[in-house]
């Protein structure tokens, strides 16, 4: 693998059409399932980086390269009605499918009550609701109720990704797209927010529309900073000294308080920069689907499936490699016959049936 000493700005990078976001999110999709494998087996203890799990982790990575993503989708086409059902076409298609692969095939195998009452009792349809995004049930009826009962844990996250898109939509009203401030600037806004944010609500008991706001600020954050770097991509390089100065902070920052503040700074950056790290197997890799989405969709009750199926007596190597090849398997079935097909729908969507008027680049202030 060849890297430059200065892989270019972000824009020119995005023009070369070559990046590895695919690899990331399956990469940051696998941090997830792994951290959730301990939680699941009973660990105390998940893997950590610092004061933040594994899973988180990968959290964070998802929510950055989203709005990196979403930012380039809406400057593309900037219309609301547009950029709102082309992301529902992105979410809901495959939630729905997990829904009804959960509510009628794991469901009833794995269900301790009678099929009768798994069938006729209200949370089951109630489930089927999942794919609306708001509100998550967790629960069905008999099923891992000796693990939890949480049936898909992983899909708390949703509900805070479609509000970031809303969120993305206020800023935009709010001129974020002008770029009135400069970069610096900017990302500084959103960071002191985001911190006073966090400092401020302290009540992890709190919720809004049944998600915590401490969780909607952090994720949040992770979200307009990766838009951020979409807006400023003429103005943001992407060079090895500055990956390797973010590296380096991130890993000093795991070991002292404020961990949380330094990995707003440095880890957008280094997730940009692994993404445009120039290499042709990488580059190519989403040439096979993006398989990331339904394998975090699907992970959490496939997981509690093996565990249940095992009676709680499997080990956490032998639960990797069960768990991985059937997540892997039904992700590409969900990819190929539910997701990709939904998103061909995104061509309905596209400018000659609503037109917009193109915004005009502005190039950055001259410093």
């Amino acid at each position: 693998m060849r890297v430059a000493r200065s892989l270019g700005s972000v824009e020119s990078l995005l023009a070369s059409r070559q990046n590895n976001f695919d690899l990331l999110r399956l990469a940051a999709a696998s941090f997830v399932i792994i951290s959730h494998s301990f939680a699941l087996l009973g660990y105390v203890q998940q893997p950590m980086i610092g004061n933040v799990t594994l899973g988180n982790m990968g959290v964070n990575v998802f929510f950055i390269v989203s709005g990196f993503l979403v930012a380039k989708s809406w400057d593309s086409h900037p219309r609301a009605s547009a950029f709102l059902a082309k992301r529902l076409l992105r979410i809901v298609p495959g939630l729905a499918g997990m829904a009804l692969f959960v509510t009628f095939v794991i469901g009833p195998a794995f269900t301790t009550e009678s099929l009768r009452a798994y069938l006729l009792s209200p949370l089951t349809p109630a489930y089927l609701l999942n794919a609306m995004i708001f509100p998550i049930q967790f629960g069905l009826p008999g099923l891992f109720m000796d693990n939890s009962g949480v049936v898909n844990g992983s899909i708390w996250t949703l509900p805070l990704e479609f509000l970031a898109y809303m969120g993305l939509l206020v800023a935009v009203a709010l001129g974020m797209f002008k770029r009135r401030v400069g970069f610096a600037l900017q990302l500084a806004i959103v960071l002191v927010v985001a911190c006073v944010l966090v400092f401020l609500i302290r009540n992890p008991e709190l919720l809004f529309l049944g998600i915590k706001p401490l969780w909607l600020v952090k994720y949040g954050a992770f979200f307009y900073i990766g838009a951020t770097y979409y807006i400023y991509r003429h103005a943001t390089r992407l060079t090895d000294i500055g990956a390797l100065m973010a590296l380096t902070a991130l890993t000093i920052s795991a070991f002292l308080p404020g961990q949380f503040v330094v990995m707003l700074l440095a880890l957008p950056y280094l997730v940009l920069y692994l993404a445009f790290l120039p290499s042709r197997f990488l580059g190519s890799f989403g040439r096979f689907g993006d398989f990331s989405y339904g394998m975090y969709i699907y992970a959490w009750p496939i997981q509690q499936a093996i565990i249940a199926f095992s009676h709680h007596n499997i080990g956490l190597l032998k639960l990797f490699a069960y768990e991985f090849p059937t997540i892997l398997l039904l992700s590409i079935a969900s990819w190929h016959l539910i997701e990709k097909p939904a998103l061909k729908l995104k061509k309905r969507l596209g400018k000659d049936r609503y037109p917009v008027a193109p915004l005009t680049p502005v190039k950055p202030a001259q410093t």
